[in-house]
């Protein structure tokens, strides 16, 4: 929902930094999971329950209005368990989504055995689809000690294609492209109406302690991309903003 309903024809600004154009699911932010004021031009999200729930998932997001889009977004964050997580997320509902994670996963080769109680592991970036109740890993990178980084997604031609900025400051593909048409309203076997967004969320199915810091997130969205040269890389640029509006979530 509009996570200021009454006046969702309003611009957001410095002293409402939650409201037109965010949405959220089903209530409007909450301090006990959304904060503004912690680290002032960062947004911190607790994360409680995983995006399958249908009760109390963190999530932020806006919607997309065009077949082309950009988002991107920095997050700050320290998951000390594949229980936690926080990223980017192209969000139809509970059953049609793609994300971008930070989480953490065992040492490379092993097996669950609690490492994570033990200081084990490993900060890792996680590409995960869902379509119609199917979820799967598509993509896992391992990203050393960082804990600050910028996400991103380029929408073109149905393609959702997900990256993050380098130390180099190029963008590095994180997974192959995938179907962003199954974030739509006239894709599978059940009714659907709410429209495709773009937001970020965080995720802690055990205690919801854990929290991740949001900076700069830009969404854009009606120009076509046009490729440029980046320290050697063929990188989408930033295209023109559009006008953005909230909707439900579903």
């Amino acid at each position: 929902m509009p996570t200021h309903p009454q006046s969702s024809r309003q611009l957001a600004h410095a002293a409402d930094p939650l409201g037109w154009p965010w949405s959220t699911l089903r209530a409007a932010p909450d301090p006990s999971w959304t904060d503004t004021t912690a680290r002032p031009g960062w947004i911190r999200l607790r994360g409680r329950h995983g995006p399958e729930s249908r009760w109390a998932h963190s999530l932020l997001a806006r919607r997309i209005t065009e077949h082309r889009a950009e988002a991107e977004v920095t997050v700050e964050a320290r998951p000390d368990s594949f229980t936690r997580a926080a990223g980017l997320v192209l969000w139809y509902d509970t059953q049609s989504y793609l994300a971008l994670d930070v989480t953490w996963a065992e040492p490379e080769g092993e097996g669950q055995r609690g490492q994570q109680w033990r200081g084990g592991g490993r900060t890792v970036l996680s590409l995960v689809e869902r379509d119609e109740g199917s979820t799967r890993q598509v993509a896992m990178v391992d990203v050393g000690t960082e804990s600050a980084f910028m996400l991103g997604v380029t929408v073109e031609d149905g393609v959702a294609r997900f990256w993050r900025l380098g130390s180099d400051g190029a963008r590095r593909s994180v997974g192959p492209g995938l179907d962003f048409t199954q974030l739509s309203d006239d894709h599978g076997s059940r009714l659907r109406f709410t429209g495709a967004m773009a937001g970020i969320h965080a995720v802690d199915l055990v205690d919801a302690s854990f929290t991740a810091d949001f900076t700069g997130f830009r969404l854009s969205c009606g120009q076509r991309s046009r490729f440029r040269k980046s320290r050697g890389r063929q990188d989408p640029p930033s295209p023109t903003s559009s006008r953005l509006h909230t909707a439900n979530l579903g």
